[in-house]
């Protein structure tokens, strides 16, 4: 098989185990529309790129040349490929949005990051990218924080958003006898924002944004969250930005 593509081998020479490091050895395979797979293998804190061969991989990023080269040119010019479906990312999906993470080579204060934030409700894992004033964005039941990708890349140029896997989803702490209902999940998001329990969440956070709508406004609405304005700011970004 020909060495990878230049694009890939970009990605592979600015891998940051700082910005993203999985806690076991994995193998993220990179397809190229017409131009073969590479498999870039995380273990130690290293990457390095083999041929993909027959074994599994853990994750799946799959696109043609030009969106290669535009994520290998600016991280966000992926965040906006998987936005309109040019990057498709299968199996785990965490691991293949830390992936580009870790491979950005940002070190602007808006980059794609990701924490492990501690609460009183335990530490959750987040991705954020974008500055601004900040908005929560949380997954629906059964999904995690990357199901938020779309929504964070759409939203990143002006707010700084924040998709955080709630108690008991994803990379997140799952407390044993914790109540998981609304109030409790929506008390969860304000911790991400705003840790200090004497500071004005109303204040600080933009507006909660859910792809599960029943949790977040009933959420929002029993603690308080959510300021009454920036919904209608949230939608209408998105509104202009889906027309184009």
């Amino acid at each position: 098989m020909p060495s990878p593509p230049a694009a890939l081998r970009t990605l592979a020479r600015r891998y940051d185990p700082d910005v993203f490091a999985p806690q076991r050895t994995a193998r993220v395979r990179l397809a190229v529309t017409g131009g073969g797979a590479w498999d870039a293998l995380i273990e130690d804190g290293r990457l390095r790129l083999v041929p993909a061969d027959g074994d599994a991989a853990d994750a799946e990023l799959h696109a043609d040349p030009d969106t290669w080269e535009a994520i290998a040119a600016d991280v966000r010019g992926g965040m906006d490929a998987f936005r309109r479906g040019r990057l498709r990312v299968r199996r785990d999906l965490h691991l293949g949005v830390g992936l580009l993470a870790a491979t950005s080579g940002a070190g602007d204060e808006g980059r794609l990051r990701f924490a492990m934030v501690p609460t009183k409700r335990g530490t959750l894992s987040t991705l954020e990218a974008g500055t601004g004033d900040p908005v929560v964005a949380i997954h629906g039941l059964g999904a995690t924080k990357a199901s938020m990708l779309p929504t964070v890349a759409a939203l990143a140029p002006r707010f700084r958003v924040i998709a955080l896997d709630l108690p008991g989803f994803g990379d997140s702490d799952k407390p044993l006898g914790a109540p998981y209902d609304a109030r409790y999940f929506a008390r969860a998001g304000g911790a991400v924002v705003v840790p200090e329990p004497e500071l004005d969440l109303r204040a600080q956070v933009g507006a909660l944004l859910s792809d599960a709508p029943g949790l977040a406004a009933m959420g929002a609405a029993m603690s308080g969250l959510a300021k009454p304005d920036a919904a209608g700011v949230i939608a209408d970004e998105l509104v202009a930005l889906a027309r184009g």
